[in-house]
């Protein structure tokens, strides 16, 4: 079946209401509360589209030509072609020259033509871009990713951008309903071959490894639990959620999937005045079990701010490590040699966020927590600011500084003590 036949058109719209329609009189097993910021947008401009729009063509073109779920920069504003090149330097530094690339690799024909532009006969714009950021961001530093758990896939285009550089079997899709819908006929539509589920009761979780996508209401999240995944993704989605939502994430990702690598692309620092107050304090809290392969902060190093509509953020790959069995003594060693580290580098960059951040991680204690938080502190409106002052309150007192052994006399750790 080809999306070009006109008799396709609506069928995926029709299976993705007759799927609401069926959920809408299932009892939830887990209550999940979207936040305001979520619910509003929803609102606005959600319920209308799912409502209005008839034609898969046009939900696309909707889709990818407002700020539903990202933000669209179109071709007629000015930006669009020196941020559309930014990322096209990034890509070619990275080894990724976007000629060099296989010509799938181009934004979805469904696309609104408000937000394409052609290079050398190839569709992109500055969203798809973004996506191909991520996803070949991913395919550096991970090894044999077939399974993927997207939490909060917005319309689904990266999910389409990884089914195009990976050779993934299943993708499944965890979000509210209202969002799934759009995913699912997004997605549907620009893989019209492929095998999908859009669950509708928990019982059809239990198997789906013969679906190329599967999209998971977020009440029915605990039934992927005890699966092993491949990689668990999430970007741009966690930072506009409640805690109580990113902490039912997080237990999935840590304790529900046997999760091999997790990506995430979140909000980190300055936080919005205006936003509403339900939004979380830290959109990724990770244990000490995980080996960090990439990390950029506010775009340092990487792409997270060549579009500067993109919210300051965090971007992390990381590995969960096999062995967790690692004593205390092992995780206080780490965390003091980050909080040594931390003194040697430009305090507030993004190399200095690193260090404390690890050093928490691996062993939160006053003497860490206190050099974070009075940085903090001194930032306006940052986010993570009351985080971390809980995670003080609980924390122990310990030494950091730098072990009796090691001299004291030179070198870039002179002086340094936990009250440095």
């Amino acid at each position: 079946m080809s999306f070009e036949e006109e008799s396709v058109v609506g069928h995926f719209i029709n299976r993705a209401r007759e799927a609401r329609a069926k959920y809408s009189g299932t009892p939830t097993a887990t209550p999940v509360s979207p936040s305001q910021l979520w619910h509003d947008i929803h609102i606005d401009m959600h319920q209308k589209a799912i409502a209005g729009i008839d034609d898969e063509r046009e939900l696309a073109a909707f889709v990818t030509e407002n700020n539903a779920f990202t933000f669209p920069r179109l071709v007629s504003d000015p930006e669009c072609a020196p941020i559309a090149e930014r990322f096209l330097e990034h890509l070619s530094r990275q080894g990724y020259p976007i000629d060099s690339l296989p010509p799938e690799y181009q934004e979805s024909a469904l696309a609104g033509g408000k937000v394409v532009f052609e290079r050398n006969g190839r569709r992109l714009s500055t969203m798809f871009l973004l996506q191909l950021c991520k996803a070949m961001r991913i395919r550096r530093h991970s090894v044999g990713v077939k399974t993927v758990v997207e939490i909060g896939a917005g319309y689904g285009g990266l999910a389409r951008t990884m089914k195009l550089a990976f050779p993934i079997s299943t993708y499944c899709i965890v979000d509210l309903l209202d969002s799934l819908y759009f995913s699912y006929v997004f997605l549907s539509a620009n893989f019209p071959e492929a095998k999908t589920l859009l669950v509708t009761d928990r019982s059809q979780l239990g198997d789906i490894s013969g679906y190329d996508f599967v999209f998971v209401p977020a009440e029915f999240v605990e039934g992927l639990y005890g699966r092993d995944v491949d990689l668990v993704v999430n970007t741009c989605s966690l930072g506009e959620m409640t805690q109580a939502a990113v902490d039912q994430y997080m237990e999935l990702i840590h304790r529900g999937l046997r999760t091999r690598y997790f990506y995430s692309m979140n909000r980190y620092g300055f936080r919005d005045p205006h936003f509403p107050a339900d939004l979380c304090s830290s959109p990724v809290v990770l244990d000490r079990t995980w080996t960090v392969k990439a990390w950029d902060l506010w775009g340092e190093s990487g792409f997270a701010q060549i579009e500067p509509a993109t919210p300051p953020s965090l971007e992390i790959l990381v590995e969960r490590q096999l062995d967790v069995s690692q004593s205390d003594d092992v995780h206080l060693a780490t965390a003091r040699a980050y909080f040594n580290w931390s003194f040697a580098v430009e305090k507030r960059n993004s190399l200095w966020h690193f260090c404390l951040w690890n050093s928490i991680r691996h062993y939160p204690c006053r003497e860490n927590l206190e050099v974070y938080l009075s940085e903090l502190r001194a930032q306006p409106h940052f986010n993570e600011l009351a985080h971390y002052a809980n995670v003080e309150r609980l924390a122990p007192q310990v030494d950091l500084g730098l072990p009796d052994g090691l001299d004291h006399g030179g070198g870039p750790f002179q002086g340094v003590s936990a009250a440095a």
